[in-house]
């Protein structure tokens, strides 16, 4: 079962709000895992027609009939192989156009999980997981796509402010 911070849902709804209002027509989760005061990253396997070989948080779309976080839940569950214990707090959001050529949004949630828990991967997926600091030079050190970039630099700023 999984537990929401009393903070979250209004944020998290608040987004879901403007997404309707802005027509995007794909919803997508975003997980930002914590361990250590770092944050995971997985790498898309070289061969995925859409961002292979790049870096990102886990992340996938909402299935018809989920909720957000059911979808949150069972994306990284996929991904990962790590279950959410808490949905600690929407950051941010990335508008894209999907493989499909639709509108996409991916919200990204800071996520609570058991910190012994082993990341496992999905090796259609991804194939490499590090954990990165807040502070490190994500453009020097990893490949992603400019969306993901700006991203995960927005993310950065929040979790050097919270901690």
């Amino acid at each position: 079962m999984t537990k929401t911070n009393t903070t979250a849902p209004e944020k998290l709804k608040i987004a879901l709000v403007k997404a309707r209002e802005d027509q995007i027509e794909k919803l997508v989760t975003g997980s930002i895992i914590m361990r250590n005061d770092m944050f995971l990253l997985v790498k898309r396997v070289a061969d995925d027609d859409m961002f292979g070989g790049l870096w990102e948080i886990p992340s996938g779309g909402v299935d018809a009939g989920e909720t957000f976080v059911e979808g949150l839940v069972r994306e990284q569950k996929e991904e990962t192989g790590t279950d959410v214990l808490e949905v600690v707090e929407y950051v941010n959001s990335l508008d894209y156009l999907s493989g499909s050529g639709k509108k996409a949004r991916q919200l990204n949630c800071i996520v609570r999980v058991d910190i012994h828990q082993p990341i496992t991967l999905e090796p259609e997926e991804h194939n490499q997981y590090t954990w990165v600091s807040p502070k490190t030079d994500i453009r020097a050190e990893y490949s992603c796509s400019e969306g993901m970039y700006v991203m995960l630099e927005e993310i950065q700023r929040y979790l050097l402010n919270i901690s």
